[in-house]
């Protein structure tokens, strides 16, 4: 096989575009970007040039379409020059732009940014290290501007976020409140009147869907409001993730809670649950669909209603593994026994008077006992609710 010269060989031409990027205007768009590579790269004498994109995605992420389909031609050994406007264009994290650089190098790859003055082939330009360390720089102070700014909102009661409880629809008149959606907020009251008929979530969730009343999101679907999941098959499969999630909001009793998630790394954008003392509460903020004696209510109620899980789950998370038959002996309903094993250790489960774990080990084996005081009932249903007790 001809061996593929350097004339043969693409000149990539990389362009990159943020969301953030895109408040510069017309300066860093796409298309101009694409304009001032490629006049670039014909005024130097460049040819066969191919055009890698990603628009949209922000310099601190790594995994973009076409920065990985530039990197697949160079390690193929197809590529003799990278061209970009400038480093940010590459990204903003001084190690991941670092380890880019090497990979060029490993192919023999030439590196320009056509607004920096930056060319590989006229040797180490320490310039670039500075650049890329500033390009970094500048996504840490701007996250933390923006967190000042939020913050700042929060604290008047502002909302930073667009998306609107099920209920409720943002208000016209009022940029970032909220006001009752009528035909939602009547499901939602429904929703909580049922848990304190004593319905169970189950069994409210097979309602709605027997009456064909529409999901949350096939409801802002039909309303033209902004739909968070647009994804989904059956427009009224409420699931008690969904209700569950409807029952425990505060915001129906007309408290607005502002500060929920706070972002903990500007590069991965991982966010994290804040804990009640940091976030910003307001009574009264928002209309409320039920009273605040009905909500207290209905936690109450599900709190006393959660089923403790699975016994089995419990014996395998304690790695107690039944090595033979589970029995009652007829004699005495409050002893229950079985064959057990843990990792190398034998032992069994026992219940006697009084709900406590004891533990004894030995060199090559041991025993372990769990007394519980749940006389008269089922094996199963002593070792989970023992179990659950624990937890």
């Amino acid at each position: 096989m001809k061996k593929q010269t350097e004339k043969d060989k693409l000149t990539a031409l990389y362009e990159r575009l943020s969301h953030d990027d895109e408040r510069a205007g017309e300066s860093v768009s796409i298309e101009n970007q694409k304009r001032i590579l490629e006049d670039y790269a014909r005024k130097n004498g460049f040819t066969n040039i191919r055009h890698f994109t990603d628009d949209g995605i922000r310099g601190t992420t790594f995994k973009r379409p076409g920065l990985d389909a530039m990197l697949d031609e160079i390690r193929a050994g197809n590529v003799a020059t990278v061209i970009i406007k400038d480093q940010s264009r590459i990204g903003r994290d001084v190690v991941e732009v670092g380890l880019l650089k090497r990979t060029f190098d490993e192919y023999h790859v030439r590196f320009i940014a056509a607004n920096d003055n930056l060319d590989t082939a006229n040797g180490f330009d320490i310039m670039s290290i500075f650049r890329d360390v500033i390009n970094e720089w500048y996504v840490a102070d701007t996250s933390r501007k923006i967190k000042a700014v939020f913050k700042s909102r929060m604290e008047k009661g502002l909302r930073c976020s667009g998306s609107v409880c099920y209920g409720y629809r943002a208000s016209k008149e009022e940029k970032g409140e909220w006001v009752i959606d009528e035909e939602a907020a009547a499901v939602v009251r429904r929703i909580f009147q049922s848990v304190l008929a004593g319905e169970t979530i189950a069994s409210i969730a097979k309602e709605l869907r027997a009456e064909k009343i529409p999901i949350p999101s096939e409801h802002w679907k039909r309303t033209g409001e902004p739909v968070r999941a647009a994804k989904y098959a059956d427009p009224y499969a409420w699931s008690a993730t969904t209700i569950g999630y409807i029952l425990k909001r505060p915001e129906y009793t007309g408290r607005k809670v502002l500060g929920k998630t706070v972002c903990e790394n500007y590069k991965t954008k991982s966010s994290r649950k804040t804990a009640p003392e940091e976030q910003y509460i307001f009574e009264g903020a928002i209309p409320a669909i039920v009273d605040g004696e009905t909500w207290q209510t209905v936690q109450k109620i599900r709190e006393s209603r959660t089923a403790p899980p699975h016994f089995r789950s419990y014996l395998k998370a304690y790695r107690l593994y039944p090595t033979g038959r589970i029995r009652n002996r007829p004699e005495d309903t409050a002893i229950y026994y079985g064959t057990f094993q843990h990792r190398r250790h034998h032992g069994y489960l026992q219940s006697c008077g009084y709900g406590q774990s004891e533990k004894r080990d030995g060199k090559s084996g041991g025993c372990h006992k769990i007394r519980m005081k749940y006389s008269g009932l089922p094996f199963s249903t002593a070792v989970r609710t023992f179990f659950w007790d624990l937890s």
